[in-house]
């Protein structure tokens, strides 16, 4: 295991820990968050992942957005769809 992903692995649910807060804080109410990380430009043979859910609703959304890529569904913030 390198550094990196160690640092990563120790730090991660920190981050969850922050952005689910930001988020409740925000919206009023808590979001169900899957946050997926992996170093950029090389070839992915170790994927971190965190989440605030359970397996069965992490895994829920990840199909959902999954199918929407595979099926080509434009990718546009739905803030910028009104």
């Amino acid at each position: 295991m390198s550094k990196r992903d160690l640092l990563l692995s120790a730090n991660l649910q920190g981050v969850m820990e922050g952005l689910d807060e930001v988020l409740k804080e925000l919206l009023g109410e808590r979001m169900c968050i899957v946050l997926v990380a992996a170093p950029f430009g090389q070839p992915v043979t170790q994927v971190q992942y965190v989440t605030n859910a359970q397996a069965e609703q992490s895994m829920h959304l990840l199909k959902v957005l999954l199918d929407r890529w595979e099926a080509g569904v434009p990718d546009v913030p739905v803030h910028e769809m009104q």
